[in-house]
């Protein structure tokens, strides 16, 4: 197709369980273009993970994702004019882009970390100044749980209260014997963590609202025994302290009642009282339909 370019990119794996599409692409030719293809997909109620500003295959792109009703996974993103970006500041930091890469101006300000980056050892920002953390194959590299730990504590800290932490890479359903030795691209992969792992880091490092965005629709195969998924979850900052500012909540079902990590149970049909941060993740998360807000 001439208009809009499909770009099509083979990705060798072992013999899939299921299909075996990787993710489909549409590279888009500028910001409006993508904004109003955006908008076209929020209109019709269909849920997307947007990343502004963010480094992919040796270019910067801002993009969004979505899942067909098969479970394939598309991406629709636009690449940035890297000449207008500053290109000086170390891959593992990106503060938000240029004003000349973006259509609109915005107050985001991201900090990424990519699988073959020097592994931090402290996120260089002070308290709270970050909206979003993205770490892209981190929990994958050849470091300790305790390294790993570190590093989502200093997300905590550099993250505002609500700012959102996303993790994507490969996660096992059952600890690996040996270190992987993976084909094409995962070939870098040198640590595969457990989903349990991952998500216990998460929860130990104060994160709330953690929710599995990705957990192997697109992307499953078995290696040494274990079986392998691209996951990728997504998590809040909670705040601390009491918040004066809050929301009543009611719980639609289907359940007879669903309970939060705080404790805080949700029973059908009954409106529940919750703070201002929770209820900022809960009506931003994939179950806000299944409540009712004021």
């Amino acid at each position: 197709m001439a208009d809009p370019a499909l770009v099509l990119s083979l990705v060798p794996t072992d013999v899939p369980t299921g299909g075996g599409i990787n993710h489909l692409g549409f590279r888009l030719p500028d910001r409006p273009a993508l904004d109003a293809l955006q908008q076209r997909l929020q209109t019709a109620n269909v849920r997307m993970e947007f990343e502004e500003s963010v480094a992919c295959c040796h270019s910067r792109q801002t993009k969004f994702w979505v899942h067909d009703p098969a479970g394939n996974l598309w991406e629709f993103y636009v690449l940035e004019d890297v000449e207008k970006c500053d290109s000086s500041k170390p891959p593992t930091v990106q503060l938000g882009a240029a004003p000349k890469c973006t259509a609109t101006q915005t107050e985001e300000r991201i900090w990424s970390h990519r699988l073959g980056d020097e592994f931090p050892e402290c996120i260089p920002e002070r308290d709270g100044a970050l909206t979003k953390i993205v770490l892209e194959g981190t929990l994958n590299d050849d470091v300790s749980t305790e390294h790993v730990a570190r590093l989502l504590d200093e997300a905590a800290r550099t993250l505002a209260i609500g700012g959102t932490l996303v993790i994507r890479g490969l996660t096992a359903d059952r600890p690996l014997t040996r270190k992987p030795a993976l084909p094409g691209p995962a070939a870098a992969v040198r640590r595969v963590p457990t989903l349990r792992e991952a998500l216990d880091a998460v929860e130990s490092a104060g994160f709330a609202g953690i929710e599995l965005l990705t957990l192997g629709e697109s992307y499953t195969f078995t290696h040494a025994g274990a079986t392998l998924r691209e996951t990728r979850l997504q998590a809040r900052r909670g705040a601390s302290g009491r918040d004066p500012n809050t929301h009543l909540a009611t719980y639609r079902g289907p359940f007879s009642e669903i309970r939060d990590d705080s404790g805080q149970v949700f029973r059908r049909g009954e409106a529940v009282t919750i703070d201002r941060a929770t209820y900022e993740r809960l009506s931003a998360s994939s179950a806000a339909t299944a409540f009712v807000f004021c």
